[in-house]
């Protein structure tokens, strides 16, 4: 959905009417199309959805947060929930030429502003702090006086106003979205499958309890009756009996297959149980691309890098990056260099370099470590950009696997999807 400049002024009118009392905003979400801020004000709360742009540009409501198999997380989202989320959100300021406002928020007292722009079928945004700006999703170039005028860098210009305002639901919009991305439908076949699954396994139990009948008849019955008999039947339970056997040893044989079809009961119960609780939601894949606004391609310098063998230390402000060149020098990196608390950072899914971030004493870990580790491990595998999910837990969260050099068991990991560019080495 592409917003008019008077949608977009009548929308966020409607909005501010709600932040009379100011909110408080509590979360914020993303989709492959829009971002959600999820804002509580006296008594409920309200849900202002913003386009990615490519074509989904605007300000719009929705009565609730986008739906799970929807989110999406990238640089974007991370930076919003870093500088937004947990202000307060005073007002929506309106551009009085072109498509875009400004979230004015409070943060620790001081009043903020983060700008959003839709120009061009374009997304852009800055942050300005006590009337200076100090980020630009699109330069480098800092410290201005800021306000709307800064966003003629990018092309802000009069629009006319169109009077025209259509009536323009974020829930339709979130809907619209779930549709292109095919979640419904494939949730539908995997609940058909799960569903068939499910009356197979109860098929299974049903022919599993007859162990009962089984063991009554076995203490029933005498050995010497068991001396001519080849098979036992017991309605869909048929067990046969080999010839060779003497009665006590087809007792004993007996006694073990019942003991047998009393565990597999138990076992195909726990299954039951896990598939019917299961949320097929859960598994359904959004393969939608994410809409990211224009964010500058910053190329990141390494003023040296210092070659250990089979990997590689790439020393930045406050920590060190290491990344493994090969599988046995992930292994030495790892137990040479690291320490117990280092991070380990990793492709998510398929192999590819292991990179470590150690930390100087008293430097915090942060997202921008991140992103410059998986910059380094995506031009380890010779690409020079583009979007990847990594894998990050701390190295004594790490276990080698015997025999298989490079290769590593994990737990307590975190995932994030990240977007990376080249690495320019000096």
């Amino acid at each position: 959905m592409i917003s008019r400049y008077s949608e977009i002024l009548h929308y966020s009118k409607a909005i501010n009417h709600e932040l009379e009392s100011l909110g408080h905003v509590q979360k914020i979400y993303s989709t492959s199309y829009y971002v959600s801020f999820q804002v509580r004000v006296r008594g409920k709360s309200i849900f202002i959805l913003l386009g990615r742009g490519g074509g989904h540009e605007g300000v719009f409501s929705s009565s609730a947060n986008p739906k799970s198999e929807l989110r999406k997380r990238d640089k974007w989202l991370e930076w919003l929930r870093k500088y937004v989320s947990g202000s307060l959100l005073l007002e929506i300021e309106i551009d009085p030429e072109d498509r875009s406002v400004a979230l004015i928020i409070q943060k620790g007292g001081a009043q903020e502003k983060v700008y959003f722009a839709w120009i061009g079928r374009m997304s852009y945004f800055f942050h300005e702090i006590q009337g200076k700006v100090a980020f630009k999703s699109w330069s480098r170039n800092v410290g201005d006086e800021g306000g709307f005028k800064v966003l003629n860098e990018v092309g802000r210009r009069p629009i006319g106003l169109h009077q025209e305002v259509r009536q323009i639901s974020g829930d339709d919009l979130l809907r619209d979205e779930e549709k292109q991305s095919g979640s419904d439908s494939e949730a539908s076949k995997k609940t058909k499958k799960r569903m068939l699954k499910i009356t197979k396994i109860k098929q299974d139990l049903d022919k599993l309890s007859q162990w009962k009948e089984l063991k009554q008849w076995l203490d029933e019955i005498e050995v010497a009756e068991l001396s001519e008999k080849q098979e036992v039947r017991f309605q869909s339970l048929k067990i046969k009996l080999n010839r060779s056997m003497s009665p006590f040893q087809k007792k004993d044989f007996l006694y073990q297959k019942m003991k047998a079809l009393r565990e597999a009961e138990k076992m195909q119960g726990l299954r039951l149980q896990a598939e019917e609780n299961f949320d097929v939601q859960k598994i359904v894949i959004n393969n939608l691309k994410t809409i990211s606004p224009v964010w500058a391609n910053l190329e990141i310098k390494t003023q040296s890098i210092t070659t250990e063998d089979q990997y590689k230390i790439y020393p930045c402000d406050g920590y060190s990056i290491g990344v493994g060149s090969s599988a046995e020098g992930n292994d030495r990196m790892r137990k040479q260099w690291s320490s117990p608390d280092d991070v380990w950072v990793h492709a998510a899914n398929g192999k590819s370099a292991h990179a470590i971030i150690k930390l100087k004493t008293g430097v915090l870990f942060n997202i921008e470590m991140l992103q410059k580790a998986g910059q380094y491990i995506l031009n380890q595998s010779g690409k020079d950009s583009g979007v990847i999910e990594i894998v990050y837990t701390h190295v004594k969260y790490l276990k080698s696997v015997s025999g298989s050099p490079g290769m590593v068991i994990f737990k307590k990991e975190k995932r994030i999807n990240i977007v990376v560019s080249g690495i320019k080495h000096e």
